[in-house]
């Protein structure tokens, strides 16, 4: 079932509305909320959400993303409102949708090299997660706080393999070595 605010479909399993402002089920309820933005006239819980400008145009993502990782993608909600594609999602009906995660960005070192890049859950070695659409090496990190795999391989170059933590989003730089050097 969907919530309403002016003319946007909210996934009521995910959203509420309180008080006139748009937040996440089971959010700081004990707490009223003080600070809010907008991309639009819609008021949105300020500690989950924040408005950044990207290439000039407002749009909503999750608060503290870190906005040097590259977007793929804006979603726009039935009322013309924009909101980053990395956190939020719209289905089939137009219901907006937003998960909770980090991103990791793999910045390839030498860039030319023709490489590939795995990321998996350390606990799930077997199962490699999809990059986002448009965005070869920026990833969702979804299990917060798990470590995650990065693998780089490349002919002719040794394997770069780093661990890191879904705390952050995190921008890891694989520097790729020449075989047998």
């Amino acid at each position: 079932m969907a919530n309403f605010c002016g003319g946007i479909k909210l996934n009521s399993d995910t959203f509420e509305v309180r008080n006139g402002v748009i937040t996440l089920v089971d959010a700081h309820p004990d707490d009223p909320i003080e600070e809010v933005n907008t991309p639009c006239s819609q008021l949105y819980d300020s500690i989950i959400f924040e408005r950044v400008k990207h290439n000039g145009v407002w749009i909503m993502t999750s608060a503290g993303a870190d906005t040097d990782i590259p977007l793929a993608n804006i979603v726009t909600a039935s009322c013309g409102a924009k909101f980053d594609g990395r956190f939020f999602s719209k289905d089939e009906n137009g219901v907006l949708d937003f998960t909770d995660r980090h991103l990791l960005e793999v910045l390839v070192s030498p860039a030319d090299v023709d490489y590939t890049i795995e990321v998996t859950l350390t606990a799930e070695p077997d199962t490699p997660i999809e990059s986002f659409a448009g965005l070869e090496n920026v990833y969702p990190m979804d299990s917060i706080d798990e470590e995650y795999t990065i693998t780089v391989t490349a002919e002719g170059y040794e394997e770069f393999t780093q661990q890191v933590t879904a705390d952050s989003d995190q921008i890891v730089q694989a520097t790729l070595t020449p075989a047998g050097t």
